[in-house]
């Protein structure tokens, strides 16, 4: 499950910074929020040199945003990739993989699902 709280707490800042709509309201199951103007562009508008630089001014607004420095030992899309490979069963493919997951060698990481649970 996403954390419901950091992510209001992320939309808030980045509206506070004009690159988020603005949060009006929000209950139990939902949130009310303002709208953005803008249009999707096509290729060749992603070409042009104007479009360039409001998109790397935009990029750098967030990048220069004062966020506060914390470590988040459980951010959901490594915890679910995670979990995933713990749920993998190699026991079908111990004979096709050398699988150490007792601090040995690792003989192939990118098959070998204990690579990753180290």
């Amino acid at each position: 499950m996403f954390c419901r709280d950091r992510e209001l707490i992320a939309m808030e800042k980045l509206a506070s910074n004009g690159l988020a709509a603005p949060l009006y309201a929000r209950f139990a199951n939902g949130i009310v929020c303002g709208y953005l103007k803008g249009r999707t562009i096509n290729a060749d508008q992603f070409k042009d040199s104007e479009m360039q630089r409001r998109i790397c001014s935009t990029l750098a607004a967030y990048h220069n945003m004062d966020a506060p420095a914390k470590v988040i030992d459980d951010l959901f899309p490594f915890r679910k990739t995670r979990d995933f490979i713990r749920n993998i069963d190699v026991s079908a493919a111990k004979d096709h993989l050398e699988v150490k997951c007792d601090g040995g060698e690792i003989e192939d990481t990118a098959l070998n699902p204990c690579y990753f649970m180290t």
